[in-house]
């Protein structure tokens, strides 16, 4: 992974679903694109994930975060803007390039 990375991204929704993670957010009546990209992001800051940054997290009393000691890193983003596109990709994990227009 390239923690330098700084700059416009694209979120890719995997192939898969993880149906029980699904069920936390099941009251939200939210879609599940399926190997599509879904948004357009930009990366301001990656922050390594330590004691102070889980309980930020795990304090936000959310079934979206769960409760749960993450380690890595994490993407700190701003701009986030929502893609709506029947197009389907196949991804890879972490930063990967495509040529096709959205």
């Amino acid at each position: 992974m390239n923690y330098s990375y700084r700059g416009k991204i694209l979120i890719h929704a995997g192939k898969g679903i993880d149906k029980d993670a699904m069920q936390k957010v099941i009251l939200y009546n939210l879609e599940f694109p399926q190997s599509k990209i879904i948004a357009e992001v930009e990366i301001e800051n990656c922050i390594k994930i330590d004691d102070e940054f889980n309980n930020l997290i795990n304090n936000q009393n959310s079934p979206i975060y769960g409760y749960k000691n993450r380690n890595g890193y994490a993407w700190k983003l701003k701009v986030v803007r929502k893609i709506n596109t029947n197009k389907f990709f196949l991804g890879k994990q972490g930063i990967w390039y495509i040529n096709d227009e959205i």
